[in-house]
């Protein structure tokens, strides 16, 4: 038998929740030796958790300050585009300098 069937399954029903003494009950109601089933237990308890690992220090130094700088930088970019949304309308209410005035050649000059 592959000897990596009992650990993966271990693996998958605690993942799905099942409590450890009802899948052990489960085991030996199965057949399973008690000398298997402890191994492959352990052999999963062994294995590094696929926790992320953060430094949460680093996200509470930024504060409040670093909060409202990227607030102002939102409104910032909202309201530049609000203006070019404006200005290719066709300008209305938006008072652009220069711009119904004629190009001036400067050959003529």
């Amino acid at each position: 038998m592959n000897p990596k069937i009992l650990p993966n399954y271990i693996r998958t029903q605690l993942r799905q929740g099942v409590p450890k003494e009802r899948l052990l009950e489960t085991l030996r109601v199965g057949g399973w030796n008690q000398t298997d089933v402890e191994v492959a237990f352990k052999e999963v308890d062994h294995e590094p958790k696929n926790t992320p690992s953060f430094d949460l220090g680093s996200i509470a130094h930024r504060g409040p300050i670093h909060i409202l700088r990227r607030i102002l930088w939102a409104l910032l970019f909202i309201v530049i585009l609000f203006l070019a949304f404006l200005y290719y309308l066709g300008g209305e209410g938006v008072e652009v300098p220069f711009r119904d005035q004629p190009v001036v050649d400067s050959s003529t000059l």
